[in-house]
């Protein structure tokens, strides 16, 4: 099973110029335009390996309240958050609550595939550590 991508981006060429640039290197991507689209279309975060690409800004729910909503839900899904600026503030905060990393737009092959490479062999232990702790609660 490939891993998956997900670009949560509210700019639509931006989102399809990421996505061409992570499909064209192996992965499995998937786009969202919103924080809301993703949420209702990945039932299950903690689920699957993988990582987020996710813009600071987005309407309605921003990048800062879909990452804390996915620590509550114990996602195992890490985030690079990709920004047209590096805004110091949000940046400490989000650093402080476990983001992977930071990317400023426009962003090349050889800063983004390194990242998400970092990202998913996280993600990858992070699911390793679940099953195995999953194991020793059913042996015990």
């Amino acid at each position: 099973m490939r891993s998956t991508v997900h670009i949560v981006d509210d700019d639509q060429d931006g989102c399809r110029a990421l996505s061409r640039l992570v499909s064209f290197s192996g992965y499995s991507v998937t786009s969202y335009l919103s924080a809301a689209q993703f949420l209702d279309s990945v039932p299950a975060p903690a689920a699957g390996c993988g990582c987020i690409l996710l813009a600071f800004q987005l309407p309605a729910m921003n990048g800062l309240s879909l990452q804390e909503r996915l620590k509550r839900a114990n996602s195992a899904l890490p985030i690079i958050y990709v920004s047209r600026s590096a805004t110091p503030i949000p940046s400490v905060h989000a650093m402080e609550e476990g983001v992977e990393g930071f990317l400023i737009k426009p962003v090349c092959a050889s800063q983004l595939i390194p990242a998400i490479e970092s990202a998913l062999k996280i993600s990858q232990r992070i699911l390793l550590w679940r099953s195995a702790e999953g194991r020793l609660r059913r042996a015990a």
